[in-house]
C-alpha cells in the first residue's frame, strides 16, 4: 500500500546501478548488481518486469532478476526521469533516451537495442 516510486538510478557513492520498487535502496525488491557502471563512457541500463521478476539489464546482458511485488504500485507523486519525485537528487549525467513498453521485450530486442545505442553513443 501507499505511494511508491519505481527507482532506477546509481548510488552517490559507488557506480553501480541499482533499481527498486520503492524508490531507495530496498532490500525486499531492489536490484543493486555488482557490474560497476562508468562515469565517462555511454551505459545502456533496462529494466524489463516479465512476470513475476524484474530484470536488470547493462550493456545489453541480462546481469540480474528479482522476484517483483505481489501487486502493482501507483504514486500520487508526479512521473520524473532523471530525479526523484521530491526533487531532491538530480541526476548528474546525460540521459540521451527513454524508451517506455507496453510489454516486457525479449533478450534480443534489448541486446538490438542496445547496439543502436552503442553505435550512435561511442
Amino acid at each position: 500500500g501507499g505511494n511508491r516510486q519505481y527507482a532506477l538510478y546509481n548510488s552517490a557513492t559507488e557506480t553501480k546501478a541499482y533499481f527498486s520498487t520503492d524508490g531507495f535502496y530496498s532490500a525486499g525488491y531492489a536490484l543493486a548488481n555488482a557490474y560497476d557502471i562508468s562515469t565517462s563512457k555511454f551505459e545502456h541500463l533496462f529494466i524489463v518486469k516479465k512476470g513475476v521478476k524484474f530484470y536488470l539489464y547493462i550493456n545489453g546482458e541480462n546481469k540480474q532478476s528479482q522476484n517483483a511485488p505481489a501487486t502493482t504500485h501507483k504514486s500520487a507523486t508526479a512521473f520524473r526521469i532523471g530525479d526523484w519525485a521530491d526533487a531532491s537528487g538530480p541526476f548528474g549525467g546525460y540521459i540521451p533516451e527513454v524508451l517506455i513498453f507496453n510489454r516486457a521485450l525479449s533478450n534480443n530486442e534489448i541486446k538490438a537495442l542496445y547496439d543502436r545505442g552503442h553505435d550512435y553513443y561511442n
